[in-house]
């Protein structure tokens, strides 16, 4: 995630006072993209895209552990930092609310190291943010992903995402 998507996050989310998540897909379909989906490592990746493309914090919300923590390496202070599910929500919520398009495309896999209940996968992505037909936000970078379940039958959840961008 690019510096600059990562301060619009976080000023996205401090603007947000409406509670609610925006529904822009409805149940059924959320309840299929992630029950069916988010079983396998792809279908994870592809249930993630959809939430973003629909703009819909109760499908991201939903690949999300409640021990989920976010890590990147803020280079102005030279050190990592993190937040926890509640905050990654809130800011999520505001990319939502104020963009009018998210394109999200997973590219080539950089680690996949996979059991039934735990796996490690970073992935190229590239990601594109419209908030106006003048303002658009593009970047590209690296996700690396935690993820886990109780169940080999359960979908994936993520516990960790660490950005590990080079900007």
């Amino acid at each position: 995630m690019t510096k600059g998507i990562l301060i619009l996050l976080v000023l996205g989310a401090a603007s947000c006072h409406n509670p609610f998540a925006p529904r822009l897909a409805d149940d059924a379909e959320i309840e299929k993209l992630n029950s069916a989906g988010a079983v396998t490592i792809d279908g994870f990746f592809e249930t993630f895209k959809s939430a973003y493309q629909f703009r819909d914090t109760t499908l991201y919300g939903s690949l999300l552990d409640p021990s989920f923590t976010f890590v990147y390496y803020d280079y102005d202070r030279g050190t990592d930092q993190f937040w926890g599910r509640e905050q990654d929500m809130r800011t999520t919520y505001g990319l939502f609310m104020n963009a009018s398009q998210l394109e999200l495309d997973w590219n080539f896999y950089r680690e996949y190291q996979i059991d039934s209940l735990s796996a490690t996968v970073s992935r190229a992505f590239s990601l594109r943010v419209v908030f106006s037909s003048v303002d658009i936000l593009q970047g590209e970078g690296n996700a690396r992903f935690e993820l886990i379940r109780e169940h080999a039958t359960e979908p994936w959840r993520l516990k960790r995402w660490t950005d590990e961008s080079d900007f």
